[in-house]
């Protein structure tokens, strides 16, 4: 069961991650005005608890805390809640797509392909 008390939105955004002295190239995977998750391409050298700044390639700089970590992917809480705003300005955007907002989508914010039709729908 999902325990998020904040709604998520898909993004398929990169960012720049600072920690320390060394930066690593991310990407996010769904985000909200509390948090996102994230994933390496490569191994890195986070941990849980560890203090980051996300630099968005749009100029936002958000810092947060490492909540959980599973293989390459990680948890993020913010340390200052995002507004909504940005966080609808950041999410997943298919290029040229206004009229169909209410496409079945993936996580990842891919529109999924119809189901087919049952042989009673045929008629």
């Amino acid at each position: 069961m999902d325990e998020r008390r904040v709604e998520r939105v898909v993004t398929d955004v990169e960012v720049i991650c600072q920690v320390r002295e060394t930066s690593y190239q991310l990407q996010v995977y769904d985000l909200s005005t509390k948090g996102c998750m994230l994933a390496a391409s490569s191994d890195t050298t986070l941990a849980d608890g560890e203090s980051l700044v996300l630099n968005f390639l749009d100029g936002i700089t958000v810092p947060g805390r490492i909540a959980w970590r599973r293989g390459n992917c990680f948890g993020l809480q913010f340390d200052t809640e995002l507004q909504d705003v940005v966080v609808r300005h950041l999410g997943y955007k298919i290029p040229g797509e206004n009229a169909d907002l209410f496409v079945s989508r993936d996580r990842f914010g891919r529109p999924l392909e119809p189901l087919p039709l049952r042989p009673s729908e045929l008629n």
